[in-house]
């Protein structure tokens, strides 16, 4: 496991700690959770999601890490506020100007 801030080390932490959470169930479905709004998700990880908010998660995004048909773990993406993943800035090509 690697986090790149305390937020991202604590949504990891809390995963694994409650059992449940965007991260467990893209590697167990092999496909992406991508929840554009957490505070929404209550329902569906209800011990996950309060925790993971007050952390400071608004969105999270997961996507199985696979080769073949073995799956190696997930990567985790968060939002400080809600709203979908966006391309970076950088990695958009810039057009004539």
């Amino acid at each position: 496991m690697h986090a790149t801030d305390h937020v991202s080390a604590g949504l990891e932490d809390l995963q694994l700690t409650v059992g449940e959470g965007p991260c467990l169930d893209a590697f167990a479905s092999g496909g992406p959770v991508l929840i554009a709004d957490l505070a929404a998700a209550t329902a569906r990880w209800p011990a996950f999601t309060p925790a993971a908010c007050e952390l400071g998660a608004a969105a999270v995004f997961s996507v199985p890490l696979q080769i073949g048909v073995v799956r190696l773990g997930s990567l985790d993406l968060y939002r400080e506020t809600p709203g979908p993943p966006h391309q970076s800035r950088a990695g958009r090509r810039a057009g004539p100007q």
